[in-house]
């Protein structure tokens, strides 16, 4: 077969093989400096004099330029095309990375930082969009997985080269290099980046009731899937009493689960359908961190954070690969940057506030905040369904 069905009953075609690589190089490619960050901070901020406070500044930055390029990416899409948005993405971030690598003063790296996301967030967005569009579910299932790898082999890379006493300015020249190669690659087959042509009017750019729905879902989504990863180490160790080892491992497991619960998702999605998969994954995530927060012993409670990274996996794709179902593929464009705006500030918002509630009371309100936000994310996803339905529910004569 040479093409599939849109959701508007025309005929898309499937985008060549090569694409699908590039797309899956390019969330790899989002992943190795979000797993290789925490890793080379200390090296860095000993290179500038730097508090370790000021991984903040950096975080900050790299997040200001994401959001910004996020809301724009719809945009963006429709002015220049997916392959160009994508290879120019590519650039800014080869760019960024450059300067962090070669930057003598501390203002060049945060600089630098803000220029890979902004390049970050037109790349999540656009092959979020493009891949919702022509491949589905399945296919941002492993797109998302990709990231994971990318995340996982970052801290590798960087403990390689610190053991083998190379500057961490080594790790930024080698993200440089992956990136200007993926610029090429973009560049080199941008007219083959099409998108489908719109079946419905221009949609404007402003957010509707639906979107901003979906926004909150992914907001609260990653603040769950952030907590989670960023807090159980010290929950475990501090409050629960586990060795620094053991709960090292878990963590690790908590990701591995995240990243292998996506490969698994692409293989049962066309089985089970978008809403199986996702009635599953909520359930899955609600017992995971109801487990968290119980744990009559530490190793329920580590248990149930592999049970909630397994049942979060597959949320964030599968999300994704609705929004043209929901709102049609012209209209998914803007709307998916939105989502993934909403889901890097929830990343960041929803952390934070675990952090001064723990340091109010203690540590042990990771567990209820993680069982009362996924309460949440269920709630929001409920009712965007029944919005969804309500809009789509044929007049009543």
């Amino acid at each position: 077969m040479n093409g599939a069905p849109t959701i508007a009953g025309a005929v898309r075609r499937r985008p060549a093989p090569a694409l699908v690589v590039l797309a899956l190089l390019g969330f790899i490619g989002l992943g190795l400096p979000e797993g290789a960050r925490g890793v080379v901070w200390p090296s860095m901020r000993a290179t500038f004099g730097r508090p370790v406070s000021q991984l903040g500044v950096l975080l900050a930055s790299y997040t200001a330029g994401y959001l910004v390029a996020s809301v724009a990416t719809g945009r963006l899409t429709r002015a220049l095309g997916t392959g160009r948005l994508l290879a120019a993405g590519a650039t800014v971030s080869a760019a960024g990375f450059a300067a962090c690598a070669l930057s003598p003063a501390w203002a060049g790296v945060v600089a630098g930082s803000g220029l890979v996301g902004t390049a970050a967030g037109v790349i999540d967005a656009g092959l979020n969009a493009y891949v919702a569009e022509h491949l589905g579910v399945r296919a941002l299932n492993g797109l998302h997985a990709c990231f994971g790898v990318g995340a996982t082999l970052g801290p590798l890379l960087v403990t390689g080269l610190l053991h083998a006493d190379a500057s961490w300015r080594v790790v930024y020249v080698l993200l440089f290099a992956f990136e200007a190669g993926l610029a090429i690659a973009f560049f080199s087959t941008r007219a083959v980046w099409t998108t489908s042509p719109a079946t419905e009017p221009a949609a404007p750019d402003r957010p509707t009731v639906l979107v901003v729905l979906a926004m909150l879902v992914f907001f609260v989504y990653v603040g769950i899937e952030a907590s989670a990863g960023q807090w159980s180490y010290s929950l475990f160790t501090e409050q629960r009493g586990m060795s620094t080892g053991a709960a090292g491992i878990w963590v690790g497991a908590y990701w591995a689960c995240l990243t292998a619960g996506r490969l698994l998702a692409g293989l049962v999605a066309h089985r089970v359908g978008s809403r199986g998969l996702l009635n599953s994954s909520m359930t899955g995530t609600a017992v995971g961190t109801a487990l968290i927060w119980w744990s009559p012993a530490p190793v329920v409670g580590a248990l149930g954070l592999a049970v909630t990274g397994l049942s979060l996996a597959a949320i964030f794709p599968t999300l994704i690969a609705i929004t043209p179902t929901r709102l049609g593929v012209e209209r998914a464009r803007s709307a998916i940057g939105y989502q993934v705006a909403a889901a890097a500030l929830g990343g960041a918002v929803v952390p934070g506030l675990a952090g001064v509630l723990a340091a109010h009371w203690s540590l042990e309100v990771v567990g209820p905040l993680l069982v009362v936000a996924t309460g949440v994310m269920i709630f929001l996803h409920a009712t965007a369904q029944r919005v969804s339905a309500r809009l789509s529910a044929p007049p009543v004569l």
